[in-house]
């Protein structure tokens, strides 16, 4: 867990992206675990993006939903959104 805070802190994405891919030992359970999971975060934070309320949110999820094509940053940039990590 330490290992993957610091790459996320580090901000060495592509390093974060090699960890992500260690967990696809099983399609089935990566894609339960993470593709699908991301998909629907990234709904769920679209609706709130493009809601009414004029509110701030807080979104916490784990440092392997950022990364790879199938990530949450890129699904949500795919939806037209500008994702800044600051």
């Amino acid at each position: 867990m330490d290992d993957i805070l610091k790459l996320w802190k580090d901000g060495d994405d592509k390093a974060l992206l090699e960890f992500v891919k260690t967990l696809q030992w099983d399609d089935d359970y990566f894609k339960g675990m993470q593709t699908d999971r991301d998909a629907a975060m990234a709904e769920k934070i679209e609706g709130y993006l493009n809601g009414d309320k004029k509110e701030t949110y807080m979104i916490a999820l784990g440092a392997s939903h950022f990364s790879g094509d199938s990530g949450l940053v890129a699904m949500l940039e795919k939806q037209g959104f500008k994702v800044v990590k600051q």
